[in-house]
């Protein structure tokens, strides 16, 4: 196997150079912000690889593991080990040149290897990774998976040239049910020391004992020959090991890509805030906008084409070199009335003030039915699920929080509910629970976005095929709350979306383009003097009855920007109150639960059964002072825009 000591481009780095290039060079500089790595949903999703990955090995009991991270040593062993004529290694790590790739799972058999990429993707056997519209190509929402087996067998054939060489995707498998209770907490997620985790396998994880796979190895032969052969890939004139020879000399040489500008810089993971610039941090995105996009640092700081909602039209003008809001016309927005003009004309007249159709709100306040309830659902979709019978990345619905208002306005934090317990599946409790809290009247009953019609609609399905002996009345319940597009039903009690009213009727350029509650409700706490005068005062907790929070003011200001700290962000950490030395097992005492990706990992970590009393209490305690902080957010919301009509 010829390699090379210097800096390789591993199959991580090459998966992310095919999203963008120039994201080599950030990668491996030390500086770059990476934002990716704070992301509380994403680290959910990552935790759900982990265990994907180590239920994999578990179908190879005669595997064994290059537990090593020293790229060097792992080398080294792994080519003792593939001396022998028949071998299973895990993260058996291949180099050829400076390319190198650890293999989730890599089979020999005398002159054939067989690889096993492991993806915690979802899969059914009526998927294809070859999709025909237009031209014959890898399906966009497949590539990066499928490029990922076209390089490591690329490296493969490379190292082992005389090899018949078989690729194949472990994918979790949609259609298939596991049969064992706890098929989730043998797979454990441990917390490490630097903020990492590994995976400890708890118990037997014999093939016996983990009963039927749910996952499935698909042969991408086929996907894998074609790619290599360039029948099906094509990119920007270069072929796939064109790719391949030009990323590797540009991590060898540590030689940043010359940025290709768009409309996907809007993720860019490599952005810096500007407090983290002022500390020295270094931004990938101001960069490549400086660099590429001839911006100067003052103009960096202006609002960018990307900021514009849901603005389809922001490619082309990018590609015309204008970048910023401030370089389009009002000839740019044919219509006038569109949200996007709208944001355009707020921002580039610095004007401060927000939009508000107070005649559309007033109307649709108006056709609202008193008592008023505003409802938030916490839930999760794991890969691997927590009881016998039920599917991959099925839907558990394990919280929700309930403010009632009256129609003087007078409210209370009314209901809430958690069942975290390990080994029960939540979700008809659940409903049960949420009928109990809305169906002593009619009132008209809100929501923020569409997650609550749609898991209400899961829960339904799930309660067919259940035999719950109350299934006809929970179901007809969960009908009158919601609609389904796919038959044209719609409940006469179906809920009403506050974040459909925020498009229709309000805008505030603090919100910067998004109509996520946690942009919309800073923004009304920021410039509502109605709000800020009520809840300056301790009054939450005290004179408003809430079920989690000891007597609050909800509107405290920052000292140094003056501006008023989101209650989100003042949400305590899950250890608040123990000691330093009592930092929990599975939380360090700086975490918060405030996002719901953080609310998702927490509720697979309840469902351990060895998480200490006195951590899950806390645990318990900061899900429901966070579910409340939802529901309390749309009760101001409304206050707000109330008090404006």
């Amino acid at each position: 196997m010829k390699n090379s000591a210097g800096p390789r481009l591993s199959k991580s780095l090459f998966t992310l150079g095919m999203d963008c290039p120039t994201k080599l060079f950030y990668a491996k500089t030390p500086g770059y912000i990476n934002c990716n790595s704070k992301n509380d949903f994403l680290k959910s999703l990552a935790d759900g690889g982990f265990q994907v990955g180590a239920l994999a090995q578990c179908q190879f009991p005669e595997g064994h593991r290059i537990d090593t991270i020293n790229i060097e040593q792992a080398l080294g062993e792994t080519n003792e080990w593939m001396k022998r004529p028949e071998v299973t290694l895990f993260e058996a790590a291949i180099a050829f040149e400076n390319l190198l790739i650890r293999a989730d799972v890599l089979v020999k058999k005398n002159q054939t290897l067989y690889l096993y990429e492991v993806k915690a993707k979802s899969w059914s056997p009526e998927n294809s990774f070859v999709t025909k519209k237009g031209k014959t190509k890898i399906a966009t929402n497949w590539q990066s998976y499928v490029y990922d087996v076209a390089f490591q067998t690329y490296v493969l054939k490379q190292a082992f040239p005389t090899f018949n060489i078989v690729p194949h995707l472990m994918l979790v498998d949609k259609s298939k049910t596991t049969s064992i209770d706890s098929l989730n907490q043998k797979f454990k997620i441990q917390p490490m020391g630097d903020h990492s985790h590994r995976v400890q396998m708890i118990g037997d994880v014999s093939l016996e004992a983990l009963g039927r796979s749910i996952l499935t190895a698909v042969p991408v032969d086929e996907e894998v020959e074609g790619i290599l052969n360039g029948s099906l890939f094509s990119k920007d004139d270069k072929s796939f090991t064109d790719w391949i020879q030009e990323m590797s000399r540009a991590v060898e040489q540590k030689r940043r890509w010359p940025a290709s500008l768009g409309t996907q810089c809007k993720t860019c993971e490599y952005r810096a805030t500007p407090e983290e610039m002022f500390q020295g941090k270094l931004s990938g995105f101001h960069q490549c906008w400086g660099t590429e996009g001839g911006l100067s640092p003052a103009e960096l700081k202006k609002p960018t084409v990307l900021e514009l909602w849901n603005f389809r039209a922001a490619g082309a003008f990018i590609e015309e070199g204008r970048l910023l809001m401030e370089d389009l016309t009002d000839d740019d927005f044919p219509d006038k009335e569109w949200r996007q003009y709208l944001q355009y004309q707020k921002t580039i007249s610095g004007d401060p003030e927000p939009f508000v159709d107070a005649d559309g709100l007033r109307d649709a306040m108006s056709d609202v039915v008193f008592p008023l309830h505003f409802i938030d659902f916490e839930t999760s979709m794991l890969a691997l699920p927590f009881h016998k019978g039920r599917h991959p990345y099925e839907q558990y619905a394990f919280q929700f929080s309930h403010h009632q208002m009256e129609e003087d306005g007078s409210y209370q934090h009314k209901d809430q509910f958690l069942h975290a317990k390990p080994g029960m599946f939540p979700n008809f409790e659940f409903v049960r629970a949420l009928k109990g809290a809305l169906e002593n009247d009619e009132g008209t009953v809100f929501r923020y976005a569409n997650h609550e019609n749609t898991v209400l609609n899961q829960i339904c399905a799930q309660l067919e095929f259940s035999a719950e002996p109350d299934k006809k009345e929970l179901i007809a319940f969960c009908n009158t709350l919601t609609h389904d597009t796919t038959d044209g039903r719609t409940g006469e009690r179906n809920m009403v979306d506050l974040w459909a009213w925020v498009k229709l009727f309000y805008y505030h350029p603090l919100m910067k383009g998004s109509n996520s509650i946690k942009s919309v409700f800073p923004a009304l706490l920021n410039t509502s003097s109605w709000l800020q005068k009520k809840y300056s005062k301790p009054v939450y907790g005290d004179e408003i009855t809430s079920l989690n929070f000891e007597p609050v003011a909800m509107v405290q200001v920052d000292s140094q920007t003056n501006e008023v700290i989101s209650p989100y962000k003042n949400l305590p950490p899950v250890m608040d109150g123990m000691d330093t030395e009592e930092e929990g097992t599975y939380y360090r005492n700086d975490e918060v639960i405030k996002e719901g990706g953080a609310a998702a990992s927490a509720f697979a970590r309840l469902q351990l059964s060895d998480v200490p009393e006195k951590e899950r209490e806390q645990i318990e305690k900061s899900l429901l002072r966070y579910c409340e902080i939802d529901t309390l957010a749309m009760v101001m919301i409304w206050e707000a825009w109330r008090e404006m009509i």
